[in-house]
Formats: C-alpha cells, sequence, structure tokens
C-alpha cells in the first residue's frame, strides 16, 4: 500500500493498483528517442503483474502498530511480505514464464541496487540474500526456456535486460505519480529535484521535480534520467518523453481515510474498507505541452 498525507487525509493506492498505472506506461513505452522492447508482451505482463503479491497485504491492509495506521509499503518487514511477494511472482510465472523471470529480476533487484540501475548500496540482510539467490536460481531455466535455442543468446539477454530496465523506469515513474501532489505545480524556482527511490519513504511528500536515473534508450545503449515535473492542476511532465503519442490520460485508484490513530489492525481494516473508491486522473505530458 502507498499511503500518503494529503490535505488533511490519508490517500491509499493499492500495489496491484499502482502496478495497473506501470501496465499503462510500459503499453506506451516507445518513440523515436526510446526503443520498444522485444519482450514487449512479457514486459507488460510483468508490469501489470509484478506486485500481484501485495494483494494478500493490501486487503487486509497491513497495519503500522506503532504510527496507528495502515502501513506504508516501506514499512512492512521482509519477513512478513516475503511469503505473500514470493507466491505473486509464482503466479506471473504460469502466466509467462519470461514475465515471471522480469519479475523475479524486479524482486531481486531491490536488494542488489536495481541490478546497477538503482545507486544505493546493495542489501546485507540475510533473508533479503537468500531472495536474490532463490530469484536467481528461479529464472535462469526460465530465461533458457524462453530464449529455446532461437538466434544468439547474447542478443536475447540483452533484450531481456533491456526489458528488465524498462520496467524499473515504470515502476518508479509509477511510484512517483502516486506519491508527489499532482495538483501542486512546482515551484516557481523549480524546487530541488530529487530522485523518486529516494522519497518512497515518506508520507509527507514534497513539491518539487522527481527524477528517475538510469533509463535506456535502446538494448545496450546509453541511458538517461527522466524529470518528473507537476505543472497542476493534474499535470505532469515528463523530460525526456519515452512514450508513444503527445500525451498519456492516467488513472489512479485510491481511498481516503481519516489522518487520525486507528487502535488496531481491524479498527484500521474497517475504515480503509468503508471509504468510498476514488478515481484521480493525471495527465503525462512531454516538455512544452
Amino acid at each position: 500500500m502507498l499511503v500518503t498525507r494529503r490535505g488533511g487525509k490519508l490517500e491509499l493506492i493499492t500495489q496491484p493498483d499502482h502496478a495497473a498505472v506501470a501496465g499503462a506506461l510500459a503499453a506506451r513505452w516507445g518513440n523515436r528517442a526510446f526503443s520498444t522492447p522485444a519482450a514487449r508482451e512479457a514486459l507488460l505482463c510483468a508490469a501489470v503483474h509484478h506486485d500481484d503479491g501485495w494483494l494478500e497485504l493490501d486487503t487486509r491492509p497491513a497495519y503500522n502498530a506503532t504510527a496507528r495506521r495502515p502501513a506504508h509499503f516501506t514499512e512492512v518487514p521482509l519477513t512478513e511480505s516475503v511469503g505473500p511477494y514470493g507466491r505473486g511472482v509464482e503466479s506471473v510465472y504460469a502466466r509467462d514464464p519470461l514475465a515471471g523471470a522480469l519479475c523475479s529480476m524486479h524482486w531481486s533487484g531491490f536488494s542488489t541496487s536495481r541490478w546497477g540501475a538503482g545507486g544505493a548500496n546493495p542489501a546485507q540482510d540475510p533473508l533479503a540474500l537468500e531472495v536474490v539467490a532463490s530469484q536467481e536460481a528461479r529464472w535462469m531455466p526460465a530465461l533458457r526456456e524462453a530464449w529455446g535455442n532461437r538466434g544468439r543468446r547474447s542478443e536475447f539477454d540483452a533484450q531481456t535486460w533491456h526489458a528488465y530496465e524498462v520496467l524499473q523506469a515504470v515502476d518508479l515513474i509509477s511510484l512517483g505519480l502516486g506519491l508527489i501532489d499532482t495538483d501542486a505545480p512546482a515551484p516557481a524556482d523549480g524546487g530541488e529535484t530529487v530522485p523518486v527511490a529516494a522519497t518512497l519513504r515518506t508520507l509527507d511528500q514534497e513539491p518539487g521535480p522527481r527524477t528517475v536515473a538510469s533509463v535506456p534508450l535502446a538494448a545496450g545503449g546509453d541511458v538517461v534520467t527522466l524529470t518528473l515535473i507537476p505543472r497542476g492542476p493534474a499535470r505532469v511532465e515528463l523530460n525526456p518523453y519515452p512514450l508513444a503519442g503527445t500525451e498519456a490520460a492516467i488513472e489512479i485508484p485510491l481511498r481516503r481515510l481519516a489522518d487520525r490513530a486507528y487502535e488496531s489492525p481491524e479498527e484500521a481494516a474497517a475504515a480503509y474498507h468503508e471509504a468510498m473508491p476514488e478515481t484521480r486522473q493525471v495527465t503525462v505530458v512531454p516538455p512544452g505541452h
């Protein structure tokens, strides 16, 4: 669950709904500057379903006993999420082995600086390292099967890593769209530009641009940094622009709860399930639109 404070309320977006936004971005990915991944169908499946394992936790939803409210996804310990998330990844393998491999790479990437694209230090937690080892062992035979001895394996692997890096990009863009206040334009001076990844743990999002680094232009090619700039209302500029068309209309499902203490998981869950589902409309545009 993505949890932010906005307008005196707690705004909650489920991880599967965030993944649906990532899928919508992946479906539009590609133009003259940004190549569409060769493994497009697997990418689309992985983008839409990469967080299916969170459904078990978000349906409750998970509870932060210290803060006495629904838990933000970064507050859920790995010991609690590893089982559901692993089952979600396995369900993607059942849909498409290559998409499952991309999800294994995504999950293990949390602990490996997104396999070099994230810029953070690799995790040292034994359980996190166990996830990395188990998922590497899981995806290797799946990739061998998906390759099927057709063409050069090196080319296939480059295309797979391209799809993985685009998955990271749409994941972080979607997280940015879900967390920032898209109705509040960036300050006139531009404001401080910070990576989306650096804002993931806070419920109180500062206004201003966000960046997504290491976004690939093509398989095995150069990478660029994208900047998300809120232009308000409900309009976000993406520079450079990696999508097809002149703009992309995005729908983000959410629920709003009173920003107060909830004395038990049951009370928080009841408030969440009683809240009316809403939809935030956001339009992603290239520079100058």
